[in-house]
């Protein structure tokens, strides 16, 4: 550990006058950058370094004023954990994400030990023409602009559109909503139970695998296809942390901005992956739904939405999948819809503008997908109350329209044989669960007082 990164800040955020940070970082030096490529990122060590700095200390830490904690991201740093110089001391959190054989990465590989004040950590800039030269490089080993295909994009696109076609015919497609901790995995299943697409392949990782400890084997049956909603680790954490399995899925994702840890994982399954650039500018329609990027700047509001559409034939048949954008940034023509999976785990919401409507008024049936007791303390009170406000769900868990995947994978369905299918077909994934499910008519049937949502959590 005691030795030369280079690393760049992927989330800075500031919380009751700390300023929290996840530095992304490739164990190189500087002398040793000039022979790096893209793909030669893949044997080198890289870790997500977390560390918490108080705001009073974060200009002796960083050197300079202390800006807005926003402003530091995909700013480039210098790492040197060899420097001991006395004085106080930080500790940091250190994850491998190195891309695995077998079982990943998310054990803690230990502690290192910055100090504040030193040159351990420095910012690089780019009006220094040397310095400029260091940030280009690093900037063109992560970007995922040499992977964009344009015709490649293209022909798997239309194929997608006829796969999807032809799943329709099968009239009962049904969606799972998988409990994989702090993080989101939805599987759309033919009639067979068969899996056709998957929105995201994630689930909980480094501060939050004690929520996802062991994860889930999903059946990759035809090698369906998997839409990436974007590009954070809790929504490709499943697949990445055993990617032989899931390299041959047809992987459509955002062009979205980099780090190392992606980088190394969209070269593992490069040959089946395709990227959007502007082909989802508008609203791309295919036969079970619909997607389109969302238009905000950030990496979350700047993904792919889906708007399922299973017909007639399902008793709930549309059915929005936000990722983690803000509402405000997804077309107006996806978000009126039945059921709902909440916006980035029930996280805060920044805006109320083109939030999602119920067809039947205070009927919408919405599902967090989230750990127990995660680090982000998702979901919040607030964002839920302001859903229930919106006439989706309710207060708490257990009731008819409101569901979380903190024990069970959910079922998009009130009907109980399909619950039953899937738990005869698909044991080893877990209990399942249903709106109207189990826990709500058990509960119903001896009076219970409901347990709340929150698990614990106050996020006022």
């Amino acid at each position: 550990m005691q030795r030369e990164y280079f690393g760049i800040i992927y989330e800075s955020e500031l919380e009751n006058e700390e300023v929290h940070m996840m530095i992304d970082t490739i164990a190189v030096s500087e002398s040793e950058l000039d022979g790096l490529t893209s793909e030669s990122i893949n044997d080198i060590d890289t870790q997500l370094m977390f560390i918490t700095l108080n705001r009073e200390n974060f200009s002796d830490f960083m050197s300079g004023k202390f800006e807005s904690a926003e402003n530091y991201e995909r700013r480039w740093v210098k790492i040197d954990t060899r420097v001991s110089f006395g004085g106080n001391r930080l500790e940091v959190e250190v994850y491998s994400t190195n891309v695995p054989t077998g079982e990943f990465n998310a054990e803690s590989i230990g502690f290192t030990t910055l100090n504040i004040g030193s040159d351990s950590i420095s910012l690089i800039g780019k009006r220094k023409n040397s310095e400029k030269i260091i940030s280009d490089k690093l900037e063109e080993l992560i970007s995922l602009n040499e992977l964009y295909d344009g015709d490649k994009t293209a022909q798997l696109l239309e194929k997608f559109k006829v796969d999807m076609s032809a799943s329709k015919f099968d009239k009962k497609l049904q969606v799972v909503n998988f409990n994989v901790g702090q993080g989101n995995a939805t599987g759309v299943f033919d009639e067979n139970l068969e899996p056709v697409l998957y929105i995201d392949l994630g689930g909980g990782g480094y501060k939050n695998k004690f929520t996802y400890p062991v994860a889930k084997e999903f059946p990759v049956n035809n090698n369906p296809y998997v839409i990436l909603s974007h590009w954070d680790m809790d929504h490709y954490e499943t697949a990445f942390r055993d990617v032989a399995k899931y390299a041959n899925c047809k992987w459509i994702a955002p062009l979205q901005d980099s780090n190392f840890s992606i980088k190394k994982f969209a070269n593992a399954v490069k040959e089946n992956l395709v990227l959007i650039k502007d082909e989802f500018d508008r609203v791309n329609k295919f036969t079970i739904g619909r997607a389109v990027k969302c238009t905000g700047k950030k990496r979350n509001d700047s993904g792919i939405a889906v708007k399922l559409d299973l017909g007639k034939e399902n008793d709930i048949s549309e059915i929005l999948f936000p990722g983690d954008s803000q509402y405000t940034y997804i077309d107006k023509q996806l978000t009126h819809v039945e059921a709902l999976c909440a916006t980035h785990h029930g996280g805060k919401l920044y805006s109320t503008s083109n939030f999602p409507t119920c067809h039947k008024e205070g009927e919408g049936l919405i599902v967090y997908s989230y750990g127990k007791n995660n680090s982000y303390k998702h979901p919040r009170r607030d964002t839920v109350n302001e859903h229930v406000k919106r006439g989706w769900g309710a207060e708490r868990f257990g009731e008819k329209y409101s569901l979380g995947t903190t024990v069970h994978n959910v079922v998009f369905t009130t009907n109980y044989e399909v619950l039953d299918s899937f738990k005869i077909k698909y044991p080893s994934l877990g209990s399942f669960n249903c709106f109207y499910g189990e826990d709500y008519v058990k509960r119903e049937r001896r009076g219970d007082n409901l347990d709340k949502l929150f698990s614990g959590i106050d996020n006022d």
